[in-house]
């Protein structure tokens, strides 16, 4: 009685560490955008973003936008087509990291014109990230959309760029965030030049 009792423990054990093991598994689907990844594979990557559910997709968006340019045409394609927020979402911060900060237009018609708040405040962040100079009259605009929290990321993306603080009034009346938008937009004027010249310096320094 005593042997079948130790054996029946041992058993006991083994199928609690089988049933951990398992429970542990990384879903096969999981795994396979992991897998393309690590391979640089761009175009199985798309095609898991177009064929899978919604988790899935988001991943292997975020998994494109570190495969660098090569990834923009696909990632450009989500962003302006896919029906899923979330996957947009993911789409608009995967273009800018792997845009390097160029080929900026299909990121902007993002911020200015998505019909998710989500995905426009995405945008805005992504553009404010990668210091899109060329872009800062989307920025500017975007203090003035209809949803607050697009408000505040394009307030806080423009005084990235900037490395200043206007005061935008992103929680005033529509007339105080016009007033707020016009100085910004003078202040602007005032720096660009000097903005880009510092950037440019940056980016040499950089690239070296």
């Amino acid at each position: 009685m005593k042997v079948l009792h130790v054996a029946g423990a041992v058993l006991a054990a083994a199928l609690i560490v089988a049933g951990s093991a398992g429970c542990g598994r990384e879903d096969p689907k999981t795994a396979r955008v992991r897998e393309l990844r690590s391979r640089g594979d761009v175009q199985g990557l798309a095609g898991e973003v177009a064929t899978q559910e919604t988790p899935v997709a988001r991943a292997a968006v975020q998994a494109l936008g570190g495969l660098g340019r090569e990834a923009l045409p696909h990632i450009r394609e989500v962003l302006s087509k896919d029906q899923r927020v979330e996957v947009r979402e993911a789409a608009a911060v995967a273009y800018g990291q792997a845009s390097g900060g160029e080929e900026m237009p299909p990121l902007a018609a993002a911020a200015r014109s998505d019909p998710s708040p989500t995905v426009r405040a995405a945008a805005v962040t992504a553009l404010g990230a990668v210091r899109a100079l060329d872009e800062m009259e989307t920025l500017i605009k975007a203090i003035e959309d209809p949803d607050r929290s697009v408000r505040e990321r394009a307030s806080s993306a423009v005084t990235r760029i900037l490395g200043r603080r206007y005061e935008v009034y992103v929680d005033g009346t529509p007339e105080q965030r016009r007033e707020g938008v016009e100085a910004l937009r003078q202040g602007w004027a005032a720096m660009e030049p000097s903005a880009r010249a510092y950037y440019k310096m940056v980016r040499e320094s950089e690239s070296r």
